[in-house]
């Protein structure tokens, strides 16, 4: 019975991983994120996903990887210097790209959704964070382990 249970908690906890949006980009699928250091103590961190429905969480998202990163470098406060918000247009690159509404209404009044094709176009939404890490506090610092303690959205 006990092994029944956690079977079943543990398939939960991967079917659930598998719809995250929390995860490293990779490839040339516009969902996830990406660190790039600009300094000793600085870095920029970025967040993105083709998802409508994800935008509202991308700043908690990006927030969320730089206290993980300021974590693994030995950090306890940082800051967010400055946030820069982004929507673009990209072409719609592989099986996981999101629908796209083609055209206007046809003579029925129905607009159809399909699922992007090579030339299609697929709008991509991003957050922008440059982060310095401190290992004293200031005014406007965060703590690194009080953002971590946050369930992710």
């Amino acid at each position: 019975m006990m092994t029944r249970i956690i079977c079943a908690l543990l398939a939960a906890v991967l079917l659930c991983g598998c719809q995250s949006i929390y995860r490293p980009q990779s490839g040339n699928e516009p969902l996830g994120y990406r660190d790039a250091r600009l300094s000793d103590t600085e870095y920029r961190i970025s967040f993105e996903s083709w998802r409508s429905g994800d935008r509202a969480r991308l700043r908690p998202l990006a927030e969320y990887r730089a206290a993980e990163l300021g974590a693994s470098l030995g950090y306890d406060w940082m800051q967010i210097m400055d946030a820069d918000y982004v929507m673009r247009e990209d072409a719609a690159l592989g099986n996981d790209a999101a629908l796209i509404t083609r055209g206007a209404a046809t003579s029925s009044g129905v607009v159809t959704d399909v699922t992007p094709g090579l030339g299609m176009r697929q709008r991509v939404y991003e957050v922008s964070l440059r982060v310095r890490y401190l290992h004293e506090p200031s005014d406007d610092a965060l703590g690194v382990l009080a953002l971590l303690a946050r369930p992710l959205p």
